[in-house]
């Protein structure tokens, strides 16, 4: 193979995972030109915990894949589609919830690679989590948003890139086919909707409750004004100079309630992310520092990237241009714990069908508190989700079959959602924003 068969096929890798990246719901056939795009994305951006499916390298030129997403999209990509009516208050919208599962012992021993045969069933998720049914055709029907606590209800029209609490109800980031081809939605408990944003990006979302999205300002070309979402309130924070290819929103911090919050923003071709503060004041930070996780008191963020892999560090929120508290080639970091206490490590090269080991860090120090290691037969790691301050859900592919795990802190792994077939590789599963 030659150098120039090398770089498709790296072109083509990466674009599969971009595909496969973000949310549920897209029915668009593989482009060779869209693959080459969102390859360029991605490779900027290894970062990102990936998935793919082999199966889709068959279908580049025409058959379509339907992908769900875990996290905040960093990169706009194509679309699953819900083909459900927006739903209305009535049980004939309301999907039946998947059949729970009895408690139940598994032989599977912390430390070693996870095979789907020795995990017990545990638990349903206690933060929400969303479902595309997969229909006889093979393209996905209903998107379900099952709650922690009350009924499941469908979620609206278009792909759903990702979910988390708002006030009462939900805050949901969409993708649909016109422009602009993003929104944020907000419905009720019930998956009533309440009120929608749109914006041309995708809009970013806060475990801790709150949304962001970018708005044209109207006053200059290309400047981007900062809305920030708090349960029933909306708050501007300013406008974002312009920059050439826009912004991607990276992260949310502190609280605007409190006076205190902030927002990341990406420029990602000048590879340059600037922070807006709640009194509209900008700071840019060191040229390739790329957000990937905000937490309470501390980010991580990829601090350096090469074709053979990426540099991460922990910084503080005090400080945010500041050196790094501590930094490692070893990982990609991202998804800090609800209580700032741990930080996930994934492998420093994100590539091919996705992360077959994951390590949780201890966030002060870097240090390896458990791990997850890959053997030939383990599963393959998509999406993650702290589900409390001593346990993560992640997505997983085992040969045809997707699930739901629970991991926790001291090494542990259970089934939260049972395996189910897909075939297809659709990616059926969606997790609550962490």
């Amino acid at each position: 193979m030659n150098s120039h068969d090398d770089e498709l096929a790296r072109l083509l890798g990466d674009g599969l995972r971009a595909q496969a990246e973000h949310g549920i719901g897209a029915e668009e056939p593989i482009t060779l030109a869209g693959v080459q795009r969102r390859a360029r994305r991605i490779t900027r951006n290894r970062r990102l915990g990936a998935i793919a499916a082999a199966a889709v390298v068959a279908g580049i030129v025409g058959p379509t894949v339907a992908v769900l997403a875990n996290g905040n999209p960093r990169s706009a990509q194509p679309p699953v589609t819900n083909a459900s009516p927006s739903p209305k208050n009535d049980d004939s919208t309301v999907p039946s919830p998947s059949p729970s599962r009895p408690v139940e012992a598994g032989d599977y021993q912390a430390g070693r690679p996870i095979l789907l045969a020795d995990l017990g069933q545990g638990g349903p998720p206690a933060i929400g989590w969303a479902e595309a049914a997969q229909e006889p055709d093979g393209t996905v029907g209903t998107i379900t948003l099952h709650p922690p606590v009350g009924a499941p209800f469908a979620t609206p029209r278009g792909q759903l890139y990702g979910l988390t609490p708002l006030g009462g109800g939900w805050a949901l980031s969409m993708w649909r086919d016109q422009r602009p081809e993003f929104q944020l939605s907000m419905v009720g408990a019930d998956g009533v909707p309440i009120e929608t944003k749109e914006t041309g990006t995708p809009p970013v979302l806060s475990a801790r409750g709150s949304a962001a999205w970018l708005g044209a300002t109207g006053s200059a070309p290309g400047e981007l004004e900062v809305h920030v979402r708090e349960g029933e309130v909306s708050y501007d924070l300013g406008a974002l100079p312009a920059a050439t290819g826009g912004y991607e929103l990276s992260g949310i911090s502190g609280s605007c309630a409190n006076g205190d919050c902030a927002v990341f923003a990406l420029a990602p071709r000048e590879q340059v992310t600037r922070r807006i503060d709640q009194d509209g004041t900008i700071l840019e930070l060191p040229q390739g520092r790329e957000v990937t996780s905000v937490g309470r008191e501390h980010f991580t963020a990829v601090i350096s990237t090469t074709d053979e892999g990426s540099c991460s560090g922990v910084f503080s929120l005090s400080d945010p241009a500041g050196d790094p508290l501590w930094q490692t080639c070893d990982y990609t970091l991202d998804h800090i714990s609800p209580n700032d206490d741990y930080v996930l490590g994934l492998p420093a090269y994100l590539d091919g069908l996705g992360p077959g080991t994951v390590d949780v860090l201890d966030l002060k120090t870097g240090s390896k508190v458990a791990g997850w290691p890959a053997s030939r037969n383990s599963v393959t790691f998509a999406r993650f989700a702290w589900e409390s301050d001593s346990s993560f859900l992640t997505t997983i592919w085992s040969a045809d079959r997707t699930a739901i795990l629970r991991l926790s802190t001291d090494g542990g792994a259970e089934l939260a959602v049972p395996p189910v077939q897909d075939p297809n590789l659709l990616g059926r599963y969606l997790l609550e924003t962490s």
